[in-house]
């Protein structure tokens, strides 16, 4: 993990969820082990903790299973964000998901754009298509985003000025997890 903020922020939450004081030591051990992760790795590690965390006594168990044995939940929450940003924002705009491995799986299915034209029964065809790809992509390998219907056409059209940032995904469930 690299951002000390967002790290702070979870460490609050859990503290509040558990009803229990983080000490300075404790942080810092936590901080260790979240290290070798990219910050999607440990938003999604410290979220499935605050969601699914036993009986708080010792946070670092839960952590390790978020992280290590949690790949299965990984690849199933990485599938649960791309189906709500479908529904929500729809193959028109222009999404990041702060994983450049989604952003690799979307595109070897077809791209964003496609998977926006699918019925909803071949929608949950592509849930396992999607999981059996992400789950095989390295996690720090892939686009920064992904492009929608809407940026394509400025594109084409010689209009890049009229082109808005993607919707950050991963930011909009962080927000939402914080106010409840």
């Amino acid at each position: 993990m690299k951002n000390e903020t967002v790290f702070k922020q979870y460490l609050a939450l859990i503290s509040e969820k558990f009803q229990v004081e983080i000490s300075q030591a404790m942080g810092k051990m936590i901080w260790k082990i979240l290290e070798p992760y990219n910050d999607v790795q440990c938003k999604q590690a410290l979220h499935l903790v605050i969601r699914k965390g036993r009986f708080f006594k010792d946070v670092i168990p839960d952590l390790e299973d978020a992280l290590g044995g949690g790949r299965i939940d990984q690849v199933t929450g990485a599938w649960v964000m791309v189906d709500e940003a479908m529904r929500q924002h729809g193959p028109y705009q222009s999404v990041d998901f702060g994983d450049p491995a989604i952003h690799r799986a979307i595109e070897i299915l077809g791209g964003w754009e496609y998977l926006g034209t699918l019925t909803e029964e071949d929608w949950k065809w592509k849930r396992k298509e999607f999981e059996s790809i992400y789950r095989g992509l390295p996690k720090a390998n892939g686009p920064t985003y992904v492009m929608g219907l809407i940026e394509r056409q400025n594109v084409s059209n010689g209009y890049s000025s009229e082109i808005s940032a993607p919707i950050q995904i991963a930011q909009i469930q962080t927000k939402r997890l914080k106010e409840g």
